[in-house]
This record gives structure tokens, C-alpha cells and sequence, in this order.
């Protein structure tokens, strides 16, 4: 693995842990129902598409 790669792959870690935590801040439980409402919501009709 070249070092551009692995400094990439750092990266993205740092990018991704610092979403994690923004999210958890906002409110990640408000997200999850969220989300929750439209798959139990939507799976009907993303299935009837898909």
C-alpha cells in the first residue's frame, strides 16, 4: 500500500468518526427514526419499483 493511499484511508476515518460524532450531537436517535419511518413507510413501494 502506497503512502498516498494509506493518508487517504486516514482521511477518511477522520471524516467519517467526525460525522459520527456531529450526527450523535444533533441527534442521532432523531435520525434513526427518521430513517426508520421511511424504510418501514417506503419498503412497499421501493420493492413494487425495484
Amino acid at each position: 500500500m502506497s503512502i498516498r493511499q494509506e493518508f487517504t484511508q486516514s482521511v477518511k476515518k477522520v471524516v467519517t468518526v467526525s460525522k459520527t460524532i456531529v450526527w450523535q450531537r444533533i441527534g442521532f436517535n432523531l435520525c434513526d427514526a427518521v430513517m426508520l419511518f421511511f424504510k418501514l413507510f417506503s419498503a412497499k413501494e421501493f420493492n413494487a419499483v425495484a
